[in-house]
């Protein structure tokens, strides 16, 4: 079955338990690889003072210095880049939230949140202790949240085989993160799927309703070949 989330983006189309399609937007040519799914690795760097209830950012200076230091690394080094990727280096997005507080008053709380992604064959540990290290000197907490890992099938895997000769497209891999990583306790998967990429998470975010409507046949022919093996 397939079950529809809000937008282009859609849940796994569970075929008898075997396989997993992840129907994301991907123009039908399918990824047998990605990044960990969104909010895989997730680090919110806290500030406060030494009683734990104002501080006035200055402390959060030099730690978001390092951390442009880290950005830099990931597309500078190439042994933190996956070439089978495009763009080969993970992906690590800051944004800072003062939590409401006015431009005009001392900043009760300070949360840094870092979102990073990585492919399997990244190990992401010295980018993770980076973070750490840099929030020790700094004395800031960090909070760090992992979900999953990295999702990858090999080319000849029974599942890709049955997506290419499906599908009519050669596999590839995906930089950007599915419930795959999540979803692939329970079955093997891969990402395909009706839309583009490139208009997921946007403000005009949308799929072609004649993209939609292309997309059910493939599902089908999938889901019943998979159901007969």
């Amino acid at each position: 079955m397939i079950s529809a989330c809000p937008g282009p983006r859609f849940q796994a189309l569970n075929l008898n338990g075997s396989a997993r399609t992840l129907a994301k937007p991907s123009r039908f040519s399918f990824a047998t690889a990605h990044a960990t799914a969104e909010a895989a690795d997730e680090l919110a760097v806290v500030e406060r003072d030494s009683a734990g209830a104002v501080s006035s950012g200055t402390d959060l200076v030099p730690f978001l210095a390092d951390m442009k230091q880290v950005f830099q690394r990931l597309r500078d080094e190439a042994a933190l880049q996956d070439t089978d990727y495009d763009p080969p280096f993970s992906d690590f997005n800051l944004v800072i939230d003062n939590h409401g507080a006015a431009v005009n008053v001392t900043v009760p709380k300070s949360t840094v949140r870092i979102k990073f992604r990585y492919s399997a064959k990244l190990d992401p540990q010295p980018i993770v202790r980076t973070v750490h290290d840099s929030a020790q000197r700094c004395d800031i907490q960090v909070d760090e949240r992992r979900e999953g890992f990295p999702p990858e099938l090999p080319p000849d895997h029974p599942f890709v085989r049955a997506c290419v000769e499906t599908a009519g497209q050669q596999p590839g891999t995906a930089a950007f993160g599915t419930d795959a990583s999540e979803l692939q306790a329970l079955a093997p998967c891969v990402v395909l799927g009706p839309g583009d990429i490139a208009e997921a998470h946007t403000p005009t975010e949308k799929v072609r309703l004649a993209d939609l409507h292309a997309a059910v046949p493939v599902f089908m022919r999938l889901a019943e070949r998979m159901a007969a093996e």
